[in-house]
């Protein structure tokens, strides 16, 4: 069977051949444990910055149809845009993201 090694830079090693579910024919004619051919592989799970993030939002609050549709109000009349509501605003989302 071919090496893919070579997909994604080289982050997905070579195909082996899976082992049968239960137990092997060695175990059932003798009763020994497989010798260390086997390998013993454990499972791990890596989560993605990115994914980190995603459950961050997931668990902000729902947000409050008043007070959106003030901030749009303020917003179409021209006196919300100022560089302190943005810096405020800046802030308050990278502190929700970073906690």
């Amino acid at each position: 069977m071919p090496d893919i090694a070579s997909i994604a830079n080289g982050s997905v090693g070579p195909i082996h051949k899976a082992a049968a579910v239960g137990r092997s024919n060695e175990m059932k004619s003798t009763g020994n444990v497989p010798t260390a051919d086997a390998q013993v592989r454990s499972d791990r799970v890596e989560v993605s910055e990115f994914a980190s993030w995603l459950q961050t939002i997931r668990q902000m609050p729902s947000t409050r149809a008043e007070k959106v549709d003030a901030v749009r109000a303020a917003i179409d009349a021209g006196s919300y845009e100022t560089p302190e509501k943005y810096e405020q605003a800046i802030d308050g989302l990278l502190e929700d993201l970073q906690s």
